[in-house]
């Protein structure tokens, strides 16, 4: 068990032959991980996660907490994955992601978001601003219109 290093080896035979020569012994890099994910897009188990290895030495073995062996999953439903991961010289590396789940609550409509109100309207184009159990129309300064009743 020699660390990484250069050594120099002199060997001498039961006849007093001797020979030398100089090993080097390298050491891969430091094994390390990185796991990433993409959420889930429209409540359809289409989420995914992906093991990104880095140094060690290759060929890489991977266990993921749901049963998969590659470094890639895909079609999967929101929740946590975890990834265990071995080199060809044993060390192990573990990392996980969370896949999160659809929600259409995360689609913000950005057109509408720094628009200023103008005037409220009533259905005979009446400038209101309160009127009982009557639609009123919202007009914004982007041209979008708003129809609105108060109930009471």
């Amino acid at each position: 068990n020699l660390s990484a290093g250069t050594y120099y080896i002199d060997v001498t035979d039961i006849n007093g032959c001797t020979s030398n020569q100089t090993v080097v012994i390298t050491e891969p890099p430091i094994l390390s991980i990185s796991v990433d994910s993409t959420n889930e897009t429209s409540a359809l188990n289409d989420g995914s996660a992906t093991a990104i290895i880095n140094g060690g030495t290759i060929p890489y073995t991977y266990i993921w907490n749901n049963g998969g062996i590659t470094n890639a999953l895909n079609n999967l439903p929101p929740g946590l994955y975890t990834v265990t991961v071995t080199d060809n010289n044993g060390c192990v590396i573990s990392g996980s992601t969370f896949v999160n789940a659809y929600s259409a609550t995360n689609v913000i409509n950005t057109k509408n978001i720094n628009r200023t109100l103008i005037k409220i309207i009533d259905m005979l184009g009446q400038e209101s601003f309160y009127r009982r159990n009557t639609p009123l129309f919202y007009i914004y300064d982007d041209g979008t219109v708003e129809k609105k009743i108060i109930i009471e």
